[in-house]
């Protein structure tokens, strides 16, 4: 295996990590707190203390409102919690 195909193959395994990551979370999000997935993220991000600040990247207008009407949004003590339980199972999904 050559130095370029080990690098594809770990970038396949990084990016189906974040995928399954994803689709937990976003399952989780939809099925139980019936809450944009995006708008989630952007919140979660903003209320970690570590965090002094949210990048928020969007390619049409249409999603950034998305992203910034995540002002609006609260996020429950449970949601949270569920998302540190998603967490704990993948701690850092881009290794």
């Amino acid at each position: 295996m050559n130095q370029d195909s080990k690098n594809l193959y770990i970038c396949d395994d990084i990016v189906q990590y974040i995928l399954d990551f994803t689709c937990i979370t976003c399952h989780t999000c939809k099925k139980k707190y019936n809450i944009n997935f995006a708008q989630m993220s952007v919140k979660f991000c903003e209320i970690q203390p570590f965090m002094t600040s949210v990048i928020i990247g969007a390619t049409t207008m249409e999603q950034l409102k998305e992203n910034i009407e995540s002002v609006n949004i609260n996020l429950s003590n449970e949601l949270i919690k569920d998302l540190n339980e998603i967490q704990k199972i993948y701690p850092n999904p881009c290794p």
